[in-house]
């Protein structure tokens, strides 16, 4: 026992000596940790709500029918009756025509669009209203947004480098079209796990893999570590598939047993096991005499640009050195010894200090310049203009998807990993699905995978593709399928996050015990089950929410009953308020001024920078688009 929990326990008197209520602050802050994850693991894993499979529940019947426009209303006006309120009375005409352009097209109507649904009389004419935009392009535009921002969508790489990803955007563009064509739940699933083993004929299905390679890479000369590496890459795709598809923390058990949720590490791993014979590739979608020939040339760009790059940075190095040392020098001893210890070691006053002097040992480009002798100052400046010049002639890439592929038959195996540590491999592990997850836990041996597939690479001019494993595809169908309790739930409850302001789940990432509580379990389960029935269409639950009373009602606090009773609006008495996320705050403004340009599609524009952020970037590899009109383009189309 610790000094500190023996002062808090031990004492002549029973008490510690900052009083009783010290003593029991100590005790909950010394105990809590411990005790509640093995209370957590205690309970029955099986009556851990998300985790239980999706079952229908029968709609309910409230008193309140006037208002009950289809079965989303049902599960609201009976949670409503519950604390003797209901539905707030329904906003304006032109209320609800902004809310709704704002909510699926991410833009405001126009003043046409205004006098027409002001006077269209119709009984319909606000169903009319949601088919008509659900149907329109801009509608992929708004929400593929929204799914981009969950799987941590980026054009470039991030670290040091942030080197482009010049073929990300196919991705992205690949999200919109499924959108736009309400392709079904599952196949939307499918394509981005493993598109290669289960349609390997289809090249546009392709593009969807680049989920696999959407997290920062680390390409800087200090990573030399090709097994820490693997792993980074290995926890960034099983960390996004547990919480974009599964809504559950799964990092947290990388490393040991997570603390509150049941999930053994081995179960980690074994999911992470899914993915262990896949590798990176870019797949091309050219023939191989064209695309050798814009390989050749994007080589000597390549090796030019280099060539350039190092010259400058021969100039810099001194420059460098030297003010780097002066800054140094200008330290206090502890700054400096802050400085020397690691940063996971570190004490809170050591961490401000070193991230202050870390600050000022920062140098941008114009640091360099103004510190250069005059001679060298305009030869510096001679060879960041040809480095410009170069960088503005760089050859178009070969058409390609950013994808992934399981390269050959033999898969490196998989071991649980000690405190998460890449050098200290435990037990190996076998591809399987969580167990609390499963009805009938078996694990999925290599050889056991029904499908056995060629990916298409041969197709398209790569002699190198193999057999796959079948792994992914093998995951896919389970994330997909019915028997798996959350993928349904999550998916659902992101779509009524989006359009009521906060998921019925009010974490979306984290559905487990650590997790806020679903405010209508019922209703979730019914949408999850609905999505499941219909063959997995999207729009039509948009639709179905849409359509709703609850969504239509005002948003004005004026019952005074009602914030009593419910303050947070958690029951949905009345329409949630939210502010307008910064894309679609954006290209209304544009919009409204005439000045959205609406070309979709392609690589990802680049805005001019700040000076100050301009200097930041690695050697001026941020070049703005040259045509201002293509800076005026939807904020999705931006690059990343």
């Amino acid at each position: 026992m610790s000094a500190l929990t023996t002062t808090a326990v031990d004492s002549e008197d029973g008490e510690s000596s900052q009083g009783p209520q010290m003593h029991r602050f100590l005790l909950a802050t010394l105990l809590l940790p411990v005790f509640i994850p093995v209370a957590v693991r205690a309970q029955d894993e099986d009556r851990v709500w998300a985790f239980q499979p999706v079952e229908r529940p029968a709609i309910p019947r409230p008193r309140d029918v006037v208002r009950m426009a289809n079965p989303v209303d049902a599960f609201i006006l009976k949670s409503l009756e519950k604390v003797d309120l209901t539905l707030s009375p329904p906003a304006s005409r032109r209320t609800l025509l902004r809310r709704l352009h704002l909510d699926l097209l991410g833009l405001p109507p126009t003043p046409v669009e205004i006098d027409q649904f002001l006077s269209d009389t119709r009984p319909d004419a606000w169903a009319r209203l949601v088919d008509r935009l659900l149907a329109s392009p801009d509608y992929g535009h708004r929400w593929a947004q929204h799914w981009l921002d969950v799987v941590r969508y980026a054009d470039s790489d991030g670290f040091e480098y942030d080197d482009p990803r010049p073929h990300a955007w196919r991705y992205r563009d690949w999200v919109i079209e499924a959108l736009n064509g309400d392709k079904p739940f599952s196949r939307f699933i499918h394509e981005q796990i493993a598109a290669d083993e289960l349609f390997p004929e289809n090249r546009q299905a392709l593009a969807a893999l680049g989920l696999h390679r959407l997290g920062p890479l680390r390409l800087n000369a200090g990573t030399q570590d090709k097994a820490k590496n693997r792993q980074e890459r290995l926890t960034e795709i099983v960390d996004m598939v547990g919480s974009a598809f599964l809504g559950v923390t799964f990092g947290c058990a990388r490393c040991h047993d997570h603390k509150f949720d049941p999930l053994p590490q081995a179960d980690y791993y074994r999911l992470q096991a899914f993915f262990a014979a896949s590798q990176a590739v870019d797949l091309p979608l050219v023939p191989a005499g064209i695309r050798a020939s814009r390989e050749k040339a994007r080589k000597a760009w390549t090796k030019k640009r280099d060539a350039i790059r190092k010259r400058l940075e021969e100039v810099e190095a001194p420059v460098r050195k030297r003010l780097l040392a002066e800054r140094r020098g200008r330290f206090g001893k502890e700054t400096l010894e802050a400085l020397a210890v690691d940063a996971s070691a570190r004490t809170p006053d050591q961490s401000r200090l070193a991230i202050a002097a870390e600050r000022m040992l920062v140098l941008v480009e114009a640091d360099i310049r103004e510190a250069l002798p005059e001679a060298k100052r305009e030869q510096y400046v001679a060879v960041q203009a040809e480095l410009q010049g170069v960088l503005s002639s760089e050859p178009a890439a070969v058409a390609s998807v950013m994808a992934i592929a399981d390269r050959g038959r033999d898969v490196p195996s998989t071991h649980r990993l000690v405190r998460g540590e890449p050098h200290d491999p435990g037990e190996e592990v076998f591809p399987s699905f969580p167990a609390v997850m499963v009805q009938r836990g078996r694990p999925v041996r290599p050889g056991s995978f029904r499908r056995r597939v060629r990916p298409s690479i041969d197709e398209v001019g790569d002699s190198e593709g193999g057999h796959s494993t079948g792994r992914r595809a093998e995951l896919a169908g389970w994330l997909a399928s019915e028997s798996n309790p959350l993928t349904a739930r999550v998916f659902v409850n992101r779509l009524w996050q989006h359009h009521f302001g906060q998921g019925i789940v009010a974490t979306p990432n984290d559905f487990g015990v650590m997790g806020a509580a679903a405010s209508h379990p019922e209703l979730l389960d019914w949408l999850a089950a609905e999505l499941l029935a219909n063959g997995g269409q999207i729009k039509p639950l948009h639709r179905l929410m849409l359509l709703s009373e609850t969504y239509r009602q005002s948003g004005t606090v004026s019952n005074r009953l009602a914030v009593a009773a419910d303050p947070g609006n958690q029951l949905l008495w009345r329409f949630r308020r939210r502010r307008l996320e910064a894309e679609p705050l954006r290209d209304s403004l544009l919009a409204v001024s005439g000045q959205l340009n609406r070309q979709a599609g392609g690589p990802g524009v680049r805005l001019p920078l700040p000076p100050e952020i301009a200097a930041l970037q690695y050697k001026g590899s941020w070049q703005a688009h040259p045509d201002l009109w293509q800076h005026n383009r939807r904020a999705i189309f931006l690059f990343v």
